[in-house]
């Protein structure tokens, strides 16, 4: 307890990182996480510091910490200075312009790990990095997200680190158009490009998600940017049939080369997790006999129903046999190209006005002619609606947040305790005044492991980790219980199975050693008023709480009269909860540490909790020590005399209860027992309060014993009296 010699139980661990993101400035830094736990969320725009404050994100100080600390944030911006904290590491250091940045300054990482736990840092850039003016910004960011068509357009135009094309060279009018579609289709990405990938086939897999080819316009030479939707009218395409064209090719697959389900992973953008939705073509299913599948990935989407309609418009093209056609055609028709769409009939094909999106078109050479062109049958418009739920992934995380506890019990540890787990040296510089703060708490849901004792530090003026232990079980009496009662029937029972026998309890202020437990019959057998507590009534409903090896004890010593306010902190796989969220608990320490433990089996005229006394009152009692009760074994209220403590006598006070009024009060008394001198009386029904006293502090509890006093002429209370007792005897303390 207090005074031990401090001792190594863990180590903590700091880190100093220049951490680079990516090429900055960047619009704003959204979140930091550790090992998928969010430690930090902002927005933070523009360079500047954000502070961590998670000290129990992995557990607290009893598992794996958490993180703490100052991260300062550098945007890359043109007028961006070197870090104060970099040059007093390294000496002189760049200022990393156009490089966005975290710098962690001396950031604790955790505690009894040394390694970093999985980063991750959220980033938005959508209206900055721009190297000239930002383009057709209105229509820039969908829900968080980039529009497609904007990041096609700087890929081809940064000559930073895109393909470095002149803006003049961009078709402006096909961009705008493809950008206001998806943006009236909520069709926003968040994706990243690494050097490590060509930047063309990070373009390629950007038009995948939107449903984009990327072509030349053959006349002008400029890109143009071409949605794959079904926005055209069948009746005013270029017509190619038997007057203007040759059909030399065409190809319809069977139904055994299709496929009838479509998977599409996903990115969620609140969570960051991968999510799939699945949708399945029924009618080919029934074709095939079997479901056939494919899995896609859209990481770039970040919205469910984007990801729903972009399903169902891939499992139309996959799930369809498609016409491949490739078509022989004069010069004339110079203005289809890759993404066109045009209308095919063929009297003897059988087919009319069959819509084709050209694929490929071959000019052929100087002297042939004519043109080729390869396509197939369209299909491929994106839905403007999803009816598909989000299917998710079947597993999901068992870790549930740390909730509040609501069932606990403070406790001033006793003197038994304090001597069992002290050392002898440590013990002996203890005095009447010292006081220990503990707490017993209740598992509050399933998935909660353990809990922390916070204790409010006047000095610093903060909550401060102090003690921690296992969730104590608990039950509850059924039934009213009276002075003797040794079997107790319970409900109620959470965590019971881990009690051990002959460990003690308390049921409410009363110390219990549990004898037996019949987990089958629900009664527990027990031995009443242990320690520095007596045999008291108690009503239907009250709490056993099997501390011995389930209560969080402080080590710091404290002073008799104090008010320690204390947070419960509950744990769980999550992480610990935040303190800010827990109740103050306050601890009122009445000394309980230097207080005479009370005599036991008190009885009057060699009975116990007589109903009636007739005459005289004899009352006798067993001594008792607490500096000798320091054994592993528990005295009972039934064992003979043990001491008594060096300076303890007896009081006795006789109280009638109708008014209160002491008919009878002695102090001083050293014996096993004393006899009161009671006038005569009626029939009375009285207290009879039995209690120690050493050097001026009185025994925690006082025995308390209601019969019916008569003397001489007395006569009796018949048995239909009214109930003598109060809610007063329930458990008494000396004030």
């Amino acid at each position: 307890m207090a005074g031990k010699k401090a001792q190594i139980v863990g180590w903590r661990y700091f880190l100093g990182m220049h951490m680079v993101l990516c090429r900055g400035p960047v619009d704003e830094v959204q979140s930091i996480s550790f090992a998928d736990r969010e430690a930090w969320t902002g927005p933070q725009v523009g360079s500047g510091t954000i502070y961590v404050n998670k000290p129990n994100l992995f557990g607290g100080k009893q598992r794996e910490g958490g993180v703490a600390g100052t991260i300062n944030v550098a945007m890359g911006e043109d007028t961006q200075l070197a870090n104060d904290y970099l040059q007093s590491r390294l000496g002189d250091v760049p200022a990393f312009r156009g490089l966005a940045a975290l710098v962690f300054r001396k950031f604790e990482i955790g505690s009894n790990n040394p390694y970093v736990k999985k980063l991750a840092v959220r980033v938005k850039r959508i209206n900055t990095g721009w190297e000239t003016a930002p383009w057709y910004l209105t229509k820039a960011g969908i829900g968080g997200a980039m529009n497609g068509a904007h990041i096609i357009y700087q890929c081809l135009t940064s000559s930073e680190w895109g393909m470095g094309y002149p803006i003049g060279s961009v078709d402006t009018a096909s961009f705008t158009g493809a950008a206001d579609t998806l943006y009236a289709e909520g069709f926003g990405l968040c994706m990243s490009w690494n050097r490590q990938a060509k930047i063309e086939a990070f373009v390629g897999d950007v038009l995948d998600h939107i449903g984009g080819m990327l072509r030349p316009d053959p006349t002008t030479g400029l890109f143009q940017l071409v949605l794959l939707r079904d926005d055209y009218t069948i009746g005013s395409l270029p017509l190619f049939n038997e007057d203007n064209s040759t059909l030399t090719e065409f190809q319809r697959p069977n139904w055994g080369e299709t496929t009838n389900e479509v998977v599409v992973k996903y990115t969620d953008m609140n969570s960051g997790l991968e999510k799939v939705i699945a949708v399945q073509d029924l009618a080919n299913i029934s074709i095939q006999g079997s479901v056939v599948s494919v899995t896609k990935e859209y990481l770039g989407i970040v919205s469910a129903d984007v990801a729903g309609r972009i399903a169902v418009r891939d499992l139309r093209a996959s799930s369809t046999p498609l016409a491949k056609v490739t078509i022989y055609a004069n010069r004339k028709n110079y203005g289809v190209t890759n993404g066109s769409v045009v209308r095919l009939s063929n009297l003897e094909k059988g087919i009319v006005d069959m819509p084709i999106r050209v694929l490929k078109v071959s000019y052929g050479g100087l002297l042939s002619g004519g043109m080729t062109i390869e396509g197939v049958e369209d299909i491929f418009g994106l839905p403007t609606t999803s009816y598909v739920e989000p299917q998710g992934i079947e597993w999901s995380s068992p870790e549930i947040a740390p909730v509040v506890a609501t069932q606990y019990m403070p406790i001033e540890i006793p003197y038994w305790e304090v001597n069992r787990a002290s050392s002898a040296a440590d013990f002996s510089q203890l005095d009447d005044l010292s006081s220990f703060v503990s707490m017993a708490v209740s598992r509050p849901v399933v998935g909660m492991h353990n809990y922390l004792i916070s204790v409010y530090d006047a000095v610093s003026g903060e909550y401060e980790d102090d003690a921690g232990a296992e969730f104590c079980p608990t039950c509850q009496v059924v039934g009213a219980i009276n002075e003797v009662q040794e079997s107790l029937t319970y409900t109620n029972a959470i965590d019971i199975s881990l009690v051990a026998l002959d460990t003690y309890a308390y049921l409410d202020n009363e110390v219990i050693l549990i004898v037996g437990i019949n987990t089958i019959t629900s009664v527990l057998t027990v031995k009443r008023g242990m320690m520095d507590t007596v045999p008291a009534r108690h009503v239907s409903g009250s709490l056993v709480w099997f501390v011995e090896e389930y209560l969080a004890e402080s080590n710091t010593e404290r002073l008799a009269g104090a008010t320690v306010n204390t947070k419960i902190l509950t744990v769980s796989s999550a992480g610990v909860l935040d303190p800010v969220l827990a109740p103050v608990v306050p601890v009122v320490l009445v000394g309980r540490f230097g207080m005479p433990y009370p005599p036991a089996n008190v009885q009057i005229n060699a009975e116990l909790y007589p109903e009636e006394v007739l005459d005289t009152m004899v009352l006798t009692w067993a001594h008792r020590d607490r500096t000798l009760q320091v054994g592993p074994t528990l005295v009972t209220q039934t064992d003979g005399d043990i001491g008594p403590e060096v300076g303890v006598t007896y009081s006795v006070r006789v109280i009638r209860v109708s008014d209160s009024a002491v008919l009878y009060s002695v102090d001083g008394e050293t014996a096993g027992g004393h006899t009161p001198a009671l006038p005569s009386m009626s029939v009375t029904p009285v207290e009879v309060r039995v209690y120690s006293v050493r050097d001026g502090i009185s025994s925690m509890q006082y025995h308390s014993i209601y019969t019916d006093f008569s003397k001489a002429a007395a006569t009796r209370l018949t048995e239909d009296t009214v109930d003598r007792y109060t809610e007063d005897d329930i458990l008494r303390t000396i004030e």
